[in-house]
């Protein structure tokens, strides 16, 4: 296979709002807990503090890591999905107006997500005697066209039926008016609201009005001079089209760590992909990589792919880790723990080395 590995998306565009290295940070519910008895989901200082900064081996702040952070859930505790409702998921349903309020309310916790994160920012900018701002991109939910009883908008009476576009576009829009107010009305010292996030993982061109209410969504972000990505799996229809549609940037899943029926060569070809449609790519890994040789092979795929098909330096990255998946490999007691945690480190720095 003949590979042109030339025109990914460059890390530090301004599609991007300069982002280079993002973190997909999880914060939605789930019905369980860490060991020590955080609720997962559940993001505070000392969490982030691992993302936002490198830690020795000592647990000394030495350097920043991730610059940027998509902020993702899949559903609400009202069983509601962020993404496609489909029926085949178990205790799960359409999203409604209050899974949106739910998820609006969670971001803003206190001393949590957003106000841990700019802690995290803050306390490393003075442990490195820097002045940056996390990029921060918040997710958008899927307005599904079969949510009957979404829920009244602007102290109507009415309960929107999502069928139509003007409706799902009223949806939207009462989303991202309550959400760009509420972030403007905080007093963020360290985060940077650069953009959205389209949480839904394809487009369904079949849908009537799906890329109608799409192109809507980007227009009005736009007007208010935010950017708005997109991440789709590697068997997304229009995957390769996310310029063509107007995300600003879109960052493509190889999925490979998921399909133990898949090898590198899934990760050349969705590079490859990648490459020709101007778009980033996303590695994939979680805290398995532990406990499981097949999935540490995969992660090694991922990251000397980054090398033998361009990606590491010449690409925007997104990063896939589970909930807590570095954080939980950087305090593990098992060694390896603290070595993938350098390896991913130096992978975003352009200085991973490819494995013998």
């Amino acid at each position: 296979m003949e590979c042109c590995y030339k025109d990914f998306l460059q890390k530090g565009s301004c599609k991007a709002d300069y982002a280079e290295n993002i973190l997909l940070t999880y914060i939605g519910y789930y019905p369980s807990k860490e060991p020590d008895g955080t609720i997962v989901g559940e993001w505070d200082k000392k969490r982030f503090i691992p993302y936002v900064a490198h830690l020795n081996e000592e647990g000394l702040i030495d350097d920043y890591f991730f610059d940027s952070f998509v902020f993702a859930a899949l559903k609400s505790p009202y069983n509601g999905c962020y993404h496609r409702y489909y029926d085949w998921v178990t205790n799960s349903r359409e999203g409604r107006k209050k899974d949106w309020q739910w998820l609006i309310d969670k971001l803003f916790s206190r001393n949590k997500q957003l106000q841990a994160l700019d802690e995290a920012m803050g306390q490393v900018n003075e442990a490195l005697k820097g002045n940056r701002k996390a990029k921060v991109f918040l997710l958008i939910p899927f307005p599904d066209v079969s949510s009957k009883s979404f829920g009244s908008l602007e102290n109507e009476d009415i309960c929107e039926d999502l069928s139509s576009v003007d409706a799902r576009n009223r949806a939207i829009k009462w989303y991202l008016d309550g959400l760009i107010n509420r972030f403007n009305g905080m007093d963020y010292k360290n985060l940077k609201l650069s953009g959205f996030y389209w949480m839904q993982e394809d487009v369904d061109p079949n849908v009537s009005g799906e890329i109608e209410n799409i192109k809507y969504t980007i227009d009005y972000l736009h007007s208010k001079g935010f950017k708005i990505g997109w991440i789709p799996w590697s068997g997304a229809a229009l995957k390769e089209k996310g310029n063509e549609i107007g995300f600003d940037f879109t960052l493509i899943q190889p999925n490979h760590y998921f399909q133990t029926e898949t090898d590198i060569g899934r990760i050349e070809k969705i590079a490859d992909i990648a490459s020709q449609s101007n778009s980033g790519m996303e590695i994939e890994f979680d805290v398995e990589v532990l406990n499981s040789e097949w999935h540490k092979k995969s992660l090694n795929n991922y990251l000397d792919g980054g090398i033998r098909y361009g990606y590491m330096n010449n690409s925007l990255l997104g990063y896939y880790q589970g909930v807590y998946g570095l954080y939980n490999m950087y305090y593990s007691e098992n060694p390896e723990g603290k070595k993938v945690y350098d390896d991913i480190y130096s992978f975003a720095k352009g200085r991973y080395m490819l494995n013998k």
